[in-house]
């Protein structure tokens, strides 16, 4: 079956058939044990991330790894979920066969107490002696560190390139200034370091001030930021001077509970991207709890954020929309009914102010813009159509392009 594979298509088009059953594991190891042609692909994509979840799991790899030498290669990255009960040792001996290891992302449920979470912090310390090519590290972990611990972990990773903390809170309090710089000063972020990625808490205020006492910010240009709440909103406004000189890629991730303006609200300091004046790429991600129509006040918030963005280095704009499209209409028989948000229809979009996108993308600050990225769904006809005939500028630069997702895009289940 092998011959046949390749005589049939050059292994180019059967690795580009097999990228798209990525997530699909009960297909990939058919497709392995289809043909040879097939396999290093296969596997490739079947053991790409491997997930840690429990101690059976666990041991059930290293298991497969021993008998089957070939694997360890494709795996790159680990997902490790908190033991509990059990001690680390099975875990973390098994990364030290995983030489091609690059990504480490560590899952803690929020139940985990302080004390707990402050013995991960040492536990998994021993991660970065035991694999030092780790460059992407993720916890996601929504519970309570402090400064010592937090610094110590991070800084043991010195290959480290991006970092991703969701929902991890430093404590604040109790802490003088003295001892919050002997913190700082004791541990030394990764000389590599150039990307962050936060989802609440409030560690954005954290990293700020250690890189940049420590002059480790040099090299930081992309930051990824997720909108929530107010408190989140707050934190944004006070860290953000902090990388108007060195943030060339910024993601933007807006999920309000509730209302945009509820959301977006700060009386001390007022939301802007104006002082981002380096940026080349921005991508802003918006999901709301209501339908794409005129009445949803929320939407007004995509053109007013946009205005915001004046770089003249600014190349492309990505807009991604998620809203309610009330494909189940059994939801609106019960007020407790969960809705199920999913990408925007093109046709909806056409509620969205591009008047006034064109007026923005007009502006001499955004001369090098070239493209502005649609996220959306279905037919795009008439909105092709819209744009064409009330915004002839935007349509005769063609700036704005297309790009169909799926109804339940990865940067919401991420």
């Amino acid at each position: 079956m092998a011959a046949l594979h390749s005589q049939a298509f050059p292994p180019e088009i059967i690795d580009r058939i097999l990228d798209h059953l990525y997530d699909d594991a009960h297909t990939l190891g058919a497709c392995a044990l289809a043909g040879r042609v097939m396999l290093p692909t296969s596997r490739f994509h079947r053991f790409n991330t491997v997930v840690l979840a429990n101690i059976r799991r666990t041991r059930t790899l290293a298991r497969m790894l021993d008998s089957h030498p070939g694997l360890e290669p494709s795996v790159n990255s680990v997902i490790m979920h908190h033991p509990g009960w059990a001690n680390y040792r099975d875990k973390l001996e098994l990364l030290e066969v995983l030489s091609n290891l690059s990504a480490f992302t560590y899952v803690m449920p929020t139940t985990s107490s302080f004390e707990r979470l402050y013995l991960d912090m040492h536990h998994l310390g021993r991660a970065a002696t035991i694999t030092y090519g780790i460059t992407s590290l993720s916890l996601i972990c929504p519970t309570v560190t402090d400064f010592e611990d937090l610094f110590f972990f991070v800084s043991q990773f010195s290959n480290l390139e991006e970092i991703r903390l969701d929902g991890l809170e430093v404590c604040l309090y109790g802490l003088d200034e003295e001892s919050q710089a002997q913190a700082k000063e004791s541990f030394y972020p990764p000389r590599n370091l150039h990307r962050l990625k936060i989802n609440g808490g409030n560690t954005i205020l954290v990293f700020k001030d250690w890189m940049s006492s420590r002059g480790h910010d040099r090299g930081f240009h992309s930051l990824q930021y997720q909108f929530r709440t107010r408190d989140d909103t707050s934190l944004f406004n006070i860290t953000s001077p902090s990388w108007y000189d060195k943030a060339k890629v910024l993601e933007l991730v807006f999920i309000p509970d509730g209302h945009m303006s509820a959301t977006m609200h700060d009386d001390d300091n007022e939301f802007s991207l104006s002082g981002f004046a380096y940026l080349e790429t921005c991508t802003l991600r918006f999901a709301f709890g209501e339908m794409c129509v005129a009445a949803n006040q929320s939407l007004s918030w995509i053109t007013a954020i946009v205005d915001q963005l004046t770089s003249p280095l600014l190349r492309t704009i990505t807009l991604s929309l998620v809203v309610d499209n009330v494909e189940d209409l059994r939801s609106l028989n019960s007020e407790c009914a969960v809705r199920e948000l999913t990408t925007a229809y093109f046709d909806d979009m056409l509620v969205l102010d591009w008047a006034s996108i064109e007026q923005t993308v007009s502006r001499g600050s955004l001369r090098s813009l070239r493209k502005i990225v649609l996220e959306g769904q279905g037919p795009r006809e008439r909105l092709k159509e819209h744009i064409e005939k009330t915004c002839p500028a935007l349509h005769s630069r063609s700036l704005i392009s297309f790009v169909a997702v799926g109804k339940h895009p990865e940067w919401l289940k991420a």
